[in-house]
């Protein structure tokens, strides 16, 4: 007999890209008796609602509820799936990501093997899109896999794509008393990973599970981003986590270039500063709107 498994999608604004990212899920190969779907819609203004009260989940025999809230952030959000999860583990599926068929089994398969991991990563797969900067991002996050994933580690190294493709036991993350719910940007993905680490429990980022993700289309969407960032990062303990030397952008686009043979990856480094340009100015927000409320 299987493990219960809590698949958990927080989505906002998600029209474009959450019909794939639930085809993905109803098509698993993991006995869907065994799975259940948390949406928790956290204040979308568009059909991301709609759509997803256009299936029939029982029809592929599947438990599925959906939440409705007014926008509370992330941290709230993800509370709602772990206080309402009935599984021994949660999967937890951003609203712009595609699964591979195995990836629920194989990250419940790998998480079985391993009683001390408390978090652990899927490994990060690139589409067959044209767009540079989804193939940048792409670039940039499968190289970090590739240097750093593969190794159960007792302080968190974030090679994952953030929550995207994670998965959580259960007993680690009610352990800690779930996020932090004053988090309403980002930042909720660091934040729990420390308190799973700090409380005794190891982190694995980028085992064998693997999944897709949906890049930004225009640069001014990766601009405010990386704004958005940084000025979520400001509010947590934890900034040093947030920071990586820049040169280790270089590197970066060399491992991606042997990974993808894609000559566009050397361009990552120039992608990279920009990102980090942006994040720093969010930063600088968040830093100069805490000042003023101390005033």
């Amino acid at each position: 007999m299987g493990k219960k498994v809590t698949i958990g999608i927080c989505a906002r604004n998600a029209e474009k890209t959450i019909k794939k990212t639930v085809d993905s899920l109803l098509q698993q190969d993991y006995p869907h008796g065994l799975m259940e779907l948390i949406f928790v819609d956290d204040g979308s203004e568009d059909q991301t609602l709609s759509i997803l009260e256009g299936y029939d989940f029982r029809e592929f025999g599947v438990d599925a509820r959906i939440f409705r809230e007014r926008w509370k952030g992330l941290g709230k959000s993800r509370n709602i799936v772990v206080a309402d999860a009935r599984g021994d583990y949660i999967v937890w599926v951003d609203d712009d990501i595609v699964l591979e068929r195995a990836f629920v089994r194989k990250q419940v398969e790998f998480m079985e093997k391993h009683s001390r991991v408390g978090l652990a990563g899927g490994r990060f797969g690139t589409l067959s899109e044209g767009n540079l900067y989804a193939t940048l991002d792409n670039a940039e996050v499968m190289a970090k896999d590739h240097l750093y994933g593969k190794k159960a580690r007792s302080k968190p190294i974030f090679a994952h794509a953030g929550m995207a493709g994670t998965i959580l036991r259960v007993k680690a993350i009610r352990e800690v008393k779930g996020f932090n719910p004053k988090i309403r940007g980002a930042g909720e993905d660091a934040d729990i990973a420390h308190k799973i680490a700090n409380a005794g429990w190891l982190i694995y980022p980028g085992n064998d599970a693997l999944f897709y993700h949906k890049g930004k289309e225009k640069l001014i969407d990766v601009w405010n981003q990386n704004v958005w960032y940084g000025f979520s990062y400001y509010s947590l303990e934890i900034r040093t986590a947030t920071t990586e030397a820049l040169l280790s952008a270089v590197l970066y686009s060399h491992v991606a270039y042997k990974l993808l043979h894609d000559k566009r990856v050397f361009l990552l480094p120039l992608y990279y500063y920009f990102k980090k340009l942006g994040w720093l100015f969010g930063f600088v927000k968040g830093y100069l709107s805490q000042a003023k409320k101390r005033a």
